[in-house]
Parts: C-alpha cells; structure tokens; sequence
C-alpha cells in the first residue's frame, strides 16, 4: 500500500513515482474517490453548501482523477486505461448527499 493524498500534486507525484520502482509500466488505474466536508452534507443543500466546501468537493473527487492521469502518464503501458467511478446520487438519493451528487462524473 502506497501513500497517496490526492489534494497534493507532490503527494500523487511521490506516489506513481514510488509505484514505478514496483513496475515500469502499467495498464492504467481506477479512481474511487469521492470526499466532501462534513458540514457540506449536513441538513439542506443549498443552505449548507460554501463555496470552499464545494472547492474542495471537486478538487478531491472530480480533479483528483485529472492529476493523477497527469501524473500516471509516463508510467503507462500503449493503450491503457484510466476508469472513474460515477455515482448514483442522481438516481439514489438523499438530504445528506446532496453535494457529492454533483461532483462525479454521470
């Protein structure tokens, strides 16, 4: 298991580069990363939603998947793929995950 804190380019920089002394090259990865606030999920959405709460939102669970492609790159085999989880918020939903719904790829 690696350290990997995708809020940080450092973080997902060390990480690849550390998953590279394991394999040259790779098929590709899955992000399965979703995080928003806790105070962002709490009650009504439109009264608890901040603009950093919702910043922060995208950063982890939308950009993170961008940065690491960024950073996977060079260590990719011809042909790999990246794959991203959606989320079925839209669909299945509730009070509390209001936020998240908008923030993973549909």
């Amino acid at each position: 298991m690696l350290p990997l804190d995708v809020a940080t380019d450092e973080s997902i920089q060390n990480c690849f580069a550390e998953l590279s002394k394991h394999w040259d090259k790779f098929d590709g990865f899955v992000h399965a990363i979703a995080f928003a606030p806790g105070d962002q999920l709490d009650g009504d959405y439109v009264n608890a939603a901040t603009r950093e709460g919702y910043r922060i939102a995208h950063d982890i669970s939308a950009y993170s998947f961008v940065a690491m492609a960024q950073a996977a790159r060079p260590y990719l085999n011809p042909n790999a793929a990246l794959l991203t989880l959606s989320y079925l918020g839209l669909n299945v939903q509730s009070r509390t995950t209001m936020l998240c719904v908008w923030q993973k790829p549909h």
